[in-house]
């Protein structure tokens, strides 16, 4: 239930120079207070949400091209890509639902 779940928003701004497009600055907006908390790599967004309560929720405005960064992130990153159906993942691993 949502209720049941703290709640954000976040976004990334992108720019793209020498034909490579990176994120340069992230907000994850908590929905109820509005606090806001940016930064500007990867890195330190994911060390950010690495720290929110277990029940969070994260919900971006456009996922299709954010998430786009995400899983290059992951992939550069040493994270394993799992075609799986199973819902349990170990540390370092991933799935998509598209």
């Amino acid at each position: 239930m949502l209720l049941d779940k703290v709640c954000y928003t976040a976004d990334f701004e992108t720019i793209t120079r020498n034909g490579v497009c990176d994120v340069w600055l992230w907000d994850v907006c908590h929905i109820v207070n509005k606090k806001h908390t940016t930064g500007r790599t990867l890195s330190e967004f994911f060390d950010y949400i690495n720290n929110l309560s277990y029940s969070s929720e994260i919900y971006f405005h456009n996922l299709k091209f954010d998430g786009s960064f995400i899983v290059d992130f992951f992939l550069k990153n040493g994270f394993e890509y799992k075609n799986s159906k199973t819902q349990f993942l170990r540390k370092n691993q991933f799935k998509l639902v598209v």
